[in-house]
């Protein structure tokens, strides 16, 4: 990706809206970003996760503070949709 090309980052999601439109929005988001971005593998979930705030945030935390090392995005993004 050329330097010139700015990469939009995916909205905080707070867990207030959980409609399944935001909730694939957001993921399709994160997903697009880590691609084009082309994020290293082993650090797009703990990136995912500092988009996150308010209650999604706690459902982070409390999900992944002791998990090492963090599950794909795949698998992080697929718990996410099961909770959100």
């Amino acid at each position: 990706m050329p330097d010139s090309i700015k990469i939009t980052k995916p909205d905080k999601f707070d867990g207030k809206d959980t409609s399944i439109a935001t909730v694939t929005a957001w993921t399709f988001s994160v997903e697009e970003y880590m691609d084009l971005a082309e994020i290293p593998a082993d650090k797009q979930t703990r990136l995912a996760g500092t988009w996150l705030s308010d209650n999604a945030k706690i459902w982070y935390i409390n999900s992944y503070k002791n998990v090492k090392p963090l599950p794909t995005l795949e698998v992080f993004l697929k718990a996410f949709k099961e909770q959100h």
